[in-house]
């Protein structure tokens, strides 16, 4: 996720710029962020829930989950504000 977003900030950053390749749409990058944002949502919901199940995690596992979490969640946000950005553009 976080390479898509750079890609779309890097992509976007230089559309008015002489490129060798073409920038990608506003709307297919839109599309690929939502779809990426979708995926890893659910991504994250089974994750945690498979979670759920485990009893007495050791205390270090546990703070990895958490900052896989905490950084899951900021990224899935990252790329929400993104595309709502694009849209308004």
């Amino acid at each position: 996720m976080r390479e898509i977003i750079s890609k779309v900030k890097d992509s976007h950053a230089t559309q008015g710029k002489a490129s060798d390749s073409p920038a990608p749409s506003i709307e297919s990058t839109i599309f690929e962020l939502q779809a990426s944002t979708k995926l890893l949502s659910e991504v994250l919901n089974d994750f945690t829930a498979a979670l759920d199940t485990i009893d007495n995690l050791p205390e270090e596992q546990e703070a990895q989950t958490e900052q896989y979490i905490d950084t899951s969640v900021d990224l899935i946000d990252e790329a929400q504000r993104l595309a709502m950005e694009l849209e308004k553009a």
